[in-house]
């Protein structure tokens, strides 16, 4: 293992992680009381720890842990592998890494949504309870990456509907469409009753243009007849879109 705590220390540790070896494991054990792999860990506010923690075994991770834990900087270091791991759909770190965290917000919640990992996402719901999630800024985040079947369970699972949750139901679906996500668009509409005001006024459709996804363009003009502002088809002409081949001017 390198002995200096630059580029080449920090991508020793992510190989390692990724390999999951035994001999690894065992290497990292032998360096534990290295001021190199600590520092390597630690900077950057415990990036590398928090990067281990997304796909690294428990075993990895807790070799890791045992190296930063007396780091003046190992609670913020260790809630940033939690966030990590939640995000990455690692359950088992997570899990472990829950009780060595005393902060509690809704950023773990979100980024398990944002990563599609429904377990993940249960699982912290039950452990910490609804009143400290924010079912609504989750609900965003997995639309916007597509993942229509962590946005089902939230709707059901925090009540969301279009009487309640009207500016963020508009920006999901804004989100959704600017991503490219033509299922997670149709299932909103479906699932919220959204109206054509809604969509219209969205400005969907423009996101939609500029950001090049010629099939939710096409969705939405074939079934909500919607036409570019004048902005939006400058933008999209000055950013050359495909989907200006399907823009109706007129």
């Amino acid at each position: 293992m390198p002995t200096d705590n630059g580029t080449a220390l920090r991508a020793a540790l992510r190989e390692a992680a990724r390999l999951d070896s035994a001999a690894g494991v065992t290497t990292l054990r032998k360096y534990r009381h290295s001021s190199a792999v600590e520092s390597a860990l630690t900077r950057y506010s415990g990036l590398l720890f928090g990067k281990i923690c997304e796909h690294g075994s428990l075993a990895f991770c807790s070799c890791c842990h045992e190296i930063v834990r007396y780091s003046r900087d190992a609670k913020a270091v260790c809630a940033l592998g939690f966030e990590c791991a939640c995000r990455a759909g690692n359950l088992e770190v997570a899990r472990w890494l829950s009780s060595r965290i005393s902060k509690r917000d809704c950023v773990p919640f979100v980024g398990a949504c944002e990563g599609g990992h429904l377990a993940t996402a249960k699982w912290i719901l039950e452990r910490w309870g609804p009143r400290k999630l924010d079912g609504r800024c989750a609900m965003v985040t997995a639309c916007q990456h597509g993942h229509v079947h962590v946005a089902k369970w939230l709707k059901e699972r925090f009540h969301l509907s279009i009487e309640s949750w009207t500016d963020g139901l508009e920006y999901a679906f804004v989100r959704a469409c600017a991503e490219g996500h033509v299922s997670t668009a149709c299932w909103l509409v479906m699932a919220f009753c959204v109206t054509d005001d809604l969509v219209e006024r969205s400005g969907a459709y423009e996101r939609a243009c500029v950001e090049d996804r010629v099939d939710v363009a096409r969705w939405l003009r074939a079934r909500y007849h919607v036409r570019l502002s004048h902005n939006g088809l400058l933008v999209a002409c000055w950013k050359g879109a495909a989907c200006f081949g399907i823009i109706d001017t007129g």
